[in-house]
């Protein structure tokens, strides 16, 4: 192609025709302009297409980890409501003077179920790593930033905030119960655990149901701000990633409740 316009050219000089050789060396030129930008719009294209690809499959790994960690939330929120009402019979439990050791017992062991406030943020932290512009639509950008570098690390602020936990589970259980070690004739010692019977002017029992009932309190609020924020930012994932079934198959009761 190269030695056909060569020889075109060198034909127009040879026969003289100044003025047609140089209209044809200006079209020469822009047609080899137009190649050029073809070129970089071919290459935008595939830059474009290469990040759009990569973000899908990032936005996909974000909703697949969102989507554990908002069971998780219901789960561990469930807990803190099982806490938090084994809390409020052990603070009416406190005001009878007759009280039933089945009872503390039960509401006692309800009042100190415990959880671990964790979640995933591999998927995330994956996209600031490449840069979070990656992320074309605004509104999902803004979404996810807000959810993983505030929403987040805020909540588990307020959630792990316990002044419960100060306290050793030994003598959180001294509260509740009589402890007596007992000598094995193998030489092993064991507890022998008696509920108490009456918390009457136990103050320092009375601090601490208070303090527990406080603490899964809060834990629930802060559990039901993230549960709307993460179904929240569920929904907008599945609008941009055009999924139809929410969970692939999962219950959709994740969004209620």
């Amino acid at each position: 192609m190269i030695k056909l316009f060569r020889n075109i050219r060198k034909t127009l000089l040879t026969e003289g025709k100044t003025a047609n050789y140089f209209k044809y060396a200006i079209g020469e030129i822009v047609l080899v302009m137009i190649g050029i930008l073809l070129a970089l719009q071919i290459n935008n294209w595939n830059e474009s297409r290469k990040d759009r690809a990569f973000e899908v499959k990032m936005l996909h790994e974000v909703r697949n980890e969102l989507i554990k960690d908002t069971m998780y939330f219901k789960m561990i929120k469930k807990r803190a409501e099982s806490a938090l009402e084994g809390g409020m019979y052990m603070m009416q439990i406190y005001t009878e003077t007759e009280t039933n050791s089945d009872s503390i017992s039960k509401y006692g062991k309800m009042m100190q179920i415990g959880f671990q406030y964790i979640y995933h943020k591999g998927a995330y932290e994956a996209i600031k790593s490449t840069g979070i512009d990656k992320i074309s639509n605004d509104s999902v950008r803004m979404l996810l930033t807000d959810f993983y570098d505030f929403g987040l690390p805020r909540a588990q602020n307020f959630i792990e905030d316990d002044d419960s936990k100060k306290m050793s589970r030994m003598e959180q259980l001294r509260l509740l119960a009589d402890i007596q070690f007992i000598k094995m004739p193998n030489g092993q010692t064991i507890p022998d655990i008696t509920p108490k019977k009456s918390f009457i002017g136990n103050s320092a029992l009375m601090d601490y149901i208070m303090t527990r009932t406080g603490y899964n309190s809060n834990a629930i609020g802060r559990l039901e701000s993230l549960l709307r924020s993460s179904e929240h930012l569920l929904k907008v994932l599945d609008r941009e990633l055009k999924i139809e079934n929410n969970l692939d198959g999962l219950p959709k009761t994740i969004w209620t409740n």
